[in-house]
């Protein structure tokens, strides 16, 4: 389902925090509502002032979404809200957890069995064999339900997410960059064999701040 510019919005306040959103939200009613209340209005209700009430910031950040959902559109890119069942309910447990999470791909971020795998971007071959053993003996051991998720970069990262898809396992990116572009480019064909996939778990390519 598509998020709503206010959502994408509300999402991109600096220093929002999942907490915070639910307490502001509890008062205002909506993100559609905090947007369109005057300044004064937010100041009285939140009995406090703060720089995230200005009309003209919050009219910067409704303008900066329309042009985001516009790109999410147009390059067909899920998004999961705190609100929504697809958000990873791990991410609860953590104060600083993004409000909106993008993804391409078939990426289930809620799956039962998860393995992150992260590591030195300088692999040995020792370090590449265990790394593949590892993840071949979870297919065998575990089942093909097992989800790893690494960062996409050099060394372990990308070595877990080859060996993911050469054993039929579900792999997901998490990256450190919006979706409208793949770091480092070396990359971009790993990457898009992982969106194309289409196991049972998941796979896919996921960010969680601004798909821009």
């Amino acid at each position: 389902m598509l998020p709503s510019v206010y959502q994408i919005a509300f999402s991109a306040i600096r220093g929002m925090s999942v907490d915070a959103a639910k307490a502001i939200l509890a008062v205002v009613g909506s993100e559609e509502a905090f947007f369109k209340a005057t300044e004064s209005d937010l100041r009285e209700m939140g009995q406090c002032s703060s720089k995230v009430f200005s009309s003209d910031y919050r009219k910067r950040l409704v303008d900066e979404a329309e042009c985001e959902l516009d790109f999410i559109i147009r390059k067909n890119i899920n998004v999961s809200y705190f609100t929504d069942p697809a958000y990873p309910a791990r991410f609860f447990t953590a104060s600083d957890a993004p409000l909106m999470l993008f993804s391409v791909g078939n990426c289930d971020l809620n799956a039962t069995k998860i393995l992150s795998i992260v590591g030195t971007r300088h692999m040995t071959s020792y370090g590449l064999n265990a790394c593949r053993e590892l993840i071949q003996s979870l297919k065998e051991k575990v089942g093909d339900d097992v989800l790893i998720v690494s960062g996409l970069a050099y060394g372990a990262d990308v070595s877990s997410h080859t060996a993911a898809l050469d054993f039929g396992l579900p792999t997901v990116g998490v990256v450190a960059h919006g979706l409208d572009m793949m770091y480092p480019a070396q990359h971009r064909a790993i990457a898009a064999e992982m969106v194309k996939k289409r196991w049972s778990g998941s796979d896919g390519i996921s960010f969680g701040n601004t798909s821009a």
